[in-house]
């Protein structure tokens, strides 16, 4: 078992140090991706989902004639 450790151990310390001009590199390209992926789900379209409330629901006239995935009209 410490064998296998200090075979790890070795090869890790065997690697060259990430310099900073490296390690900023890779923080904005992760920066960037989390950007688009955020923008992503900002901008994505959802289908409009029926409340899970049910006071004062004729206020809100897309309640009417909902359907659901399963293809059934609920007309509260």
């Amino acid at each position: 078992m410490l064998d296998k450790f200090r075979k790890n151990y070795d090869l890790i310390m065997s690697l060259p140090q990430e310099t900073k001009a490296e390690r900023d590199f890779r923080n904005s390209i992760w920066l960037a991706e989390r950007n688009e992926k955020e923008l992503i789900r900002q901008t994505s379209i959802r289908p409009f989902r029926k409340a899970t409330y049910t006071k004062f629901i004729e206020i809100d006239p897309r309640l009417r004639n909902y359907r659901s995935r399963y293809g059934m009209i609920s007309n509260n």
